[in-house]
């Protein structure tokens, strides 16, 4: 929850997001609870790279990718996780 979004797309293979500044609280069935006090995932296409501080925009809200993206990219942590 909490989280902010940022998403550049365009042609096949050149679409970068990124997902940041998010908490994570899940319950799954046989696992238990989970909690991660942050979360962020990251991808690009194989034709997309993003550098750091590259603002998007729509309307009043804008999204500023807070780190440089290589292209081909498949990204997820968590920081604080329990279980």
């Amino acid at each position: 929850s909490n989280a902010s979004f940022g998403l550049r797309s365009g042609a096949a293979g050149t679409t970068a997001f990124e997902l940041a500044n998010g908490t994570l609280t899940a319950s799954v069935d046989g696992l238990g609870n989970l909690k991660a006090t942050s979360v962020a995932v990251r991808y690009t296409g194989t034709s997309a790279s993003v550098a750091a501080g590259i603002k998007v925009s729509v309307g009043s809200q804008s999204y500023t990718f807070s780190q440089a993206i290589a292209a081909n990219t498949v990204a997820f942590s968590l920081k604080g996780f329990s279980a």
